[in-house]
This record gives structure tokens, sequence and C-alpha cells, in this order.
């Protein structure tokens, strides 16, 4: 270990950043440029190990080439000894000052990061990819460890220790694995060579990790996770991040894909892709500091258990909030948001409690004059027992004709022409000349009401909130808990429509938790939801509100429960109650479902097929059109697909088959079904059923039998065979071909029948051919014998001998000739 202090090739070390098993990793100063550098010092143990040396100088030389501001930048190697004479292996590297790896950005967060932040992420990650392709540097160990994070929120590259470059020789042979499991594309789980497609399918699984906040496998051992990395099927993203947009869960999927010829060409090829879906309103931020943050959507929220002043203000994002964008803190026994920095505001007018500045109502200060007989003037009338009789008369009759009566409806004129202020005038000069009537108290907290409901009503909500501080502060007896619980509500709707859908879905369980009617919150969820990037959030309150009323479905209600119907698959009671609960309140669905019948989503187009089923609404031709749709599209991981599968193989033996298909208008099919691309008992019985659909499909089939993957070559012969149309292709060519590309380790039954069919051959017009084709399949397998037993270890021996069992049986083939 350095220790701090040390001069090591004009490297100042100032402290220790962390450890690994190849060495140590410092923070230092690079005298000469006078710039803070990290550096990897490979450890004492491994100096004299020549590969460990050639991997640390192979990491320098292909980074070295590299100019990106997307990749870790690599500035010096060197072997130097120190004044002790101690020697050294040191790479001097960028520091990336103050910021973090993006696993222990996942720590801290425990949980996974939006989607637009998490796709920006990896963005910089496949920019930093495709600049090192640009070298033919593959990295071969992408995850989350090696991403790291600046503060102004880029993600770079590092770690290139496993790397490859085009012009270099890999230090592993085939058959080593290399990398970490969690994030291994399938190939290096074989220990097969990795080419740039495998840091795709490794950045494919750092990015499910950061959209869901898991990794797209776990297992209780590294051989089981090895073994689904092979053979599971990734879970859907959307089914675990809901709010993750279908093309950025596609462009997941893709790159997970086993076959690595399936996933995208190159890292620019996402590139692209990524910048393509603007075009679709999906747009990626150039950098995302606020991972370092609170995240902008993010609003603290805390239980009150009793009322305190209200904060004058909070931040949104990164910037003051303002009278039209911030959220309302209000202090209730429910809820309060919390402010990060709060700001006090301009001294608010005060609102007159004791005198009134505008009448109440044209009360007369006088009687009404009335015609009298001419008489000799009087001293009575301007005496000044007169003028206070008069006083007190007008007063007695501005309390009977204009009393409570007028007051209530002076106030209520102010509030129809939206004038709560001159309401709460009167209201207030009211309450002043009867501070103990109840009727004057209950008029001031209807005007109190319904000025508050106006600003919540406008969006206004920080005027909301701060209004009602007024009103506390002028009524101190004011009993505001069921306005403040509004305003939080409010609040948290206000965050939903203006794309803090996160937030308010925590503000509303927040809400809940602390006793806020049930009802209330399922309504404001609802309302706010249905309509942003979240409506999965919203589905259990509408499902509440739906089975609470009778009759049509309210309008967003029926909205969110047919999104659910997009976002479930279609098997399950909750799924299957939700169909019926549909049906019964809104039969109108049938038709809104019914284009969903072509539909690519698989949820979509279950859900449609069963409502439509249970209501009778499908003829013969949409029925055999769904079915052959699922046979040709679903995999064996879909039990679906099965289904479909013996239903075509049933009906297929009833009269007028042929007729039915015609009929139905089937169209023809143009991509390999994914169950042909593996041999199971699901391929063999849909290779069958297509039999059955021949004129659809036979062309395709004659091409499929010359495709690279040997297992789509196998089930497009069993199509053919089934079809009694095998005579349309080049047997011998046919087997050939297996023997030339066979994978040793596994006696495929592609293999077995090659191996039968040329069994055949001896003393035939074919037997040359044959002989030929055996010979070429010895070399093929002898060449996979020696590139395992080159890599050496038991493991290579073991597939080594297991390829010399299959040499053994083409051969013993041959000696027949």
């Amino acid at each position: 270990m350095l220790q701090p202090g040390l001069v090591v090739g004009g490297i100042r070390i100032d402290s220790l950043l962390g450890r690994g098993a190849m060495g140590e990793v410092y923070r230092g100063q690079q005298l000469s440029l006078k710039r803070p550098v990290a550096v990897k010092r490979i450890a004492e143990h491994l100096l004299g190990d020549a590969d460990a040396i050639g991997r640390f100088a192979r990491e320098a030389q292909c980074v070295a080439r590299i100019q990106s501001p997307y990749v870790v930048a690599v500035h010096d190697f060197m072997r130097v000894t120190d004044e002790q004479g101690n020697d050294h292996a040191l790479l001097v590297m960028e520091l990336v000052d103050g910021g973090a790896s993006l696993r222990a950005l996942l720590a801290d967060r425990g949980q996974a990061f939006d989607w637009r932040t998490a796709s920006a992420l990896v963005l910089h990650a496949a920019e930093g990819l495709a600049a090192a392709a640009e070298h033919g540097v593959v990295h071969r160990d992408i995850k989350p460890d090696n991403l790291m994070v600046t503060r102004k929120g880029v993600a770079k590259l590092a770690d290139f220790g496993l790397a490859k470059s085009a012009d270099s020789s890999a230090m592993t042979m085939e058959g080593t694995v290399m990398g970490t499991p969690l994030y291994l594309p399938p190939e290096a789980c074989r220990g097969q060579p990795v080419d740039a497609r495998g840091d795709l399918y490794s950045l494919g699984a750092t990015w499910f990790h950061l959209l869901t906040g898991r990794p797209p496998f776990q297992a209780a051992s590294t051989v089981a996770l090895l073994r689904a990395h092979l053979d599971d099927a990734p879970p859907d993203v959307r089914a675990l991040a809901p709010s993750v947009p279908a093309a950025i869960a596609a462009l997941v999927h893709r790159l997970l894909a086993k076959d690595p010829a399936q996933r995208l060409p190159s890292a620019q090829a996402l590139v692209d892709e990524l910048h393509a879906l603007a075009a679709q309103g999906i747009t990626l931020p150039r950098s995302v500091p606020e991972v370092f943050g609170v995240d902008a959507a993010t609003t603290v929220t805390r239980l009150a258990g009793q009322a305190e002043p209200l904060s004058n203000s909070m931040y949104v994002g990164d910037r003051p909030a303002s009278a039209t964008d911030t959220l309302p803190l209000s202090p209730t026994a429910a809820t309060v948001l919390a402010t990060t920095m709060p700001m006090t505001p301009a001294p608010l007018p005060a609102v007159p409690a004791t005198t009134a500045s505008v009448p109440l109502a044209s009360t007369p200060t006088s009687p009404t004059p009335v015609p009298a007989v001419a008489r000799a003037p009087t001293r009575m009338k301007n005496s000044p027992l007169f003028l206070v009789f008069t006083v007190i008369v007008a007063l007695i009759v501005g309390w009977v004709f204009y009393g409570r009566d007028g007051a209530r409806a002076g106030i209520e004129q102010a509030l129809a022409a939206n004038d709560t202020g001159l309401a709460l005038q009167r209201a207030s000069t009211n309450l002043a000349a009867r501070p103990n009537d109840a009727e004057a108290v209950a008029l001031v907290r209807e005007v109190v009401r319904a000025d508050i409901h106006a600003l919540i009503a406008s969006q206004r909500i920080e005027d909301a909130r701060k209004r009602l501080l007024e009103h506390r502060q002028a009524f101190t007896w004011l009993d505001t808990g069921a306005l403040e619980a509004e305003l939080a509500i409010a609040a948290a709707k206000w965050l939903a429509t203006h794309h803090q859908e996160k937030a308010a879905v925590e503000q509303f369980a927040k809400l809940r938790n602390a006793g806020a009617n049930p009802a209330t919150i399922d309504r404001a969820m609802v309302e706010s939801l249905a309509d942003g990037d979240r409506p999965a959030e919203a589905i259990g309150p509408a499902w509440r509100m739906a089975e609470a009323s009778t009759g049509p479905l309210e309008p967003k209600v029926l909205e969110i429960l047919t999104y659910a119907l997009t976002w479930d698959g279609p098997y399950g009671d909750s799924i299957e109650s939700l169909r019926k609960l549909l049906i019964a309140r809104h039969p109108p669905i049938a038709e809104t479902v019914r284009p969903w019948l072509a539909d690519e989503d698989y949820e979509k187009r279950y859900n449609a097929y069963f409502i439509l089923r249970d209501l009778g609404r499908l003829d013969d031709g949409e029925i055999i059109r769904f079915h052959v749709r699922a046979a040709v599209t679903l995999s064996a991981v879909y039990t679906a697909g099965a289904e479909s599968v013996a239903w075509l193989t049933a009906e297929a033996t009833k009269p007028g088959w042929d007729a039915r298909v015609s009929a139905a208008k089937v169209p023809p099919l143009t991509e390999v079904p994914p169950a042909f691309t593996d041999k199971n008992p699901l391929a063999d019985q849909t290779a069958v059923v297509l039999a059955t659909l021949l004129p659809l499909v036979e062309e395709r089939a004659v091409a499929w039998t010359a495709d690279d993957d040997d297992s789509v070559r196998w089930n497009a012969l069993q199509l053919l065979i089934a079809g009694k149309r095998v005579a349309r292709i080049d047997l011998m060519a046919f087997h050939a071909r297996t023997l030339a590309t066979v994978n040793a380790l596994y006696e495929f039954p592609s293999f077995t029948a090659a191996l039968a069919f040329f069994s055949a051959k001896p003393g035939t017009a074919e037997a040359a051919a044959a002989k030929v084709a055996l010979g070429a399949g010895i070399v093929h397998i002898q060449a996979q014998i020696t590139d395992y037993e080159k890599a050496g270890g038991n493991f290579m021996q073991l597939r080594a001998n297991t390829c010399k069992q299959r040499l053994q049986q083409v051969r013993e083939v041959l000696a027949r000739f």
C-alpha cells in the first residue's frame, strides 16, 4: 500500500480511494501538470505475473486511444521504482472527482431511477462504447460498478481491465468465463468469445437494473445465474416499472436477446435508436445532476401531531418556487409538505376584522319622507333629542330590513361575482357587528372556504396556502383542518399533472396512511394520474370507485380500467374479474378492444380476445387468425402459445379445415416463429400445425432450411416433412451443413438425423458426396476439440472429451463406406 505524501513517477499520492483483488486505486496529484488524477496500482503479489501486467498495459493502450467525454481518460502507464527501491506498475487516469459509481448510487437510493434518468445514463454509456468501438475496443465487463457518474450527471465508462482490442490478442481463451455474472452475456456464460454485442447485453442488463431496481436475473448460486442467462427469458420491464415507455422497454429486451444476432448490431446503433425516439416524444436529457440530490419530483412529507405555522415557500427542482408552480405546505394533523430552503414572502395586506370599508347594503339614514300638512315651523326637528331619536329609528329599521338576511345576500352577491375579497370584507364587518352570532361566524367560514376553493380550482396552490395562513392569522378561532387536507390533496394532484407522478403517488400514500378519507384519495388519484406517465398507480383506486358505484362508469374510471387491460396479462383471477366488470358496466368495451386483436402487444391482444369471446362477438375467421398469430409469435415460455398450438392441432383434424383457413384470410407468414429458435416439443407441434397452413408458409420454410441457426433449419425441415414437401430441398446439402456447423458439445436431433441419413448412403450413387460431408464434419469437430484442449483446465478437458464422443460417432459412420 502506498502512503499519503509518497511521490512516485511524478505523482504525489494523496489518499486511498479503494482496493480490489488486482490492487488499489489512489487519489493523487500529477505534479508536472498540477492536476488531480486517479492512480491504479497493481497488487505487489502480481508484479511478477506477466499476464496481470499485460492486462494492465492493455487497459492503458486500449483506453488511451479513446477520446470521449463518456470514457474515463487514461493519461499514462508506467513501471517505476520508488526511493526505497520498491517496484510499482501504475495506471494514471482521469479523476472523476465528486462523482460515484452507478452501483453506489443505486445502493444510496434503495430504488430504481426514473426512466428518463436511467435511459440518459445508458445513452452516455452507449456513446462511450461507440467511441471505443471506433478503435476496435470491447469492454467485456459493463456493470453499474464500472459506470462512474460525475457531479454534473454524466456517466463515464471505467475499468477496461477485461477489454480486448481488435489489434491485440485476448488474454482469455474461449471457454473461460470472464466478467460479472449478474450482467454476463450468454455467449460469455458458455466461455465463447464476446464481441461488441456482448457489451450491449451487459448494458441492457444494467439498464434493466436502473429501471426496475433489480438485475434481470437473480439466483442462489453462480451456476444457476449463468444458466438463467442462457435459458430464461428476462422479466417484462413494464411489469416491474409500468411508467417505462413501451419503446424504451422494447430496446432493453432487444439488448437482452440470447442470440447476439438479434441484438442491435453496435453501440452506435443504440445511440441512434435512442435519439430517434425523440420523434415519438421521448427525449432524454444530456446530463442528470439530480441523481446526487433529492429527486426534482420528490417532495418530502412528514406527519404533524399538531398545527404549526406554515412554511413560506419550497423549491421545485433546482430553482425557487413561484406562486404559479409551487406546492402548498399545510400544517394539518394529516400531512405537512416540508421545504428545503424557505423564503420569506412579501407581506400580505391584513384583512380588516372590526371595521367595514364597504357598506353591507344601502341602509337608509332617515325614514322615507311623508307629505305633511303645511304648518308653522317647529324647533323640534333641529333639537338634539330629535336627532338621536332619528338615528335609533334608522338603526332599528336597518336591523329589521337588512339584518342577517341582508348580510347573507350581500356576501352571496359578491361570491357570485367571484369577488371573494369583497365577500370577506362584508363577512368580517358582519361578524364585528355581531361577534357572538353563530350565523355571522358561519358566513366567515363559508367565505374562507369559497376563497380557498377558488384558488385550488385555478391551480394556484401556493397562493391558496398563503391565503389560508392569512385567514388563520385574521381569525384565530378558525378551524382550517379540513381545508388543509384539501390543500394537501390538491398539492399531490398538482404534482401528478406537472410530470411529477412519482412524488404524487408517494404523497397520496402518505395522506392515506395519515387517515385522509380513502374515497377522496381514490378520486384524486384517478382524476390526476389518468393522463400521466403512471396511470397504473390509479388502477386500484379506479377499481374501488367502480365497485362502490352502480350504473355507467365515470369516464376517468373507464379510461384507467381500460388501460389496465393493456398492463396486465390475460390470466389470473383479478384480470378476469376486471373483464367481467367492464362487460357488465360498459358493454361498448367490445368495440373499444376489437382493434386490439391485431395489436403487437400480447396483453392487449389476449384481453380483447377473451372479452369478445365471452360476449360471443368473434367469428370463425377471427378465432383462426388469433390462434395462428399466437402460434407463430409466442415462444415456448408462453402458456398461451402452447394452448393455441393445441387448438389449431385439434381443429386441423376436422372436415373443412382448408376451406376455413382460406375464408379466414390468414396473412402469409414472413418471420421465423420464436418457437422455431429452439428444439423443444412446442417447436415440433408448431411445425405440424404450420404444415396444415402450407400454402401460407411453404416458401418461407424452404428458405429457413438454409438459416444460420441450426434450430431454425431443423424445425423448418420438420415442417416440410409434415407437409410432404421435403422434396423441395437438397437433403444431402442440408445434412452436410449440420455436420459442418454442429456444436459437438450437444447431441441435437439434427446431428442424430444427419448420421442416420449418411448411414444409408454406402453403396448408393450419393456415397461419394456423403463421404465428403462426413470428412468435413470430422474436421469441424476436431477443431473444436483442439480449441478446448489448448484452453487447458479440467473443465475445458471435459468439454473436449464430450466432443470426442461425437467425433467417434461420425467416424463410425464413415467407416461403413
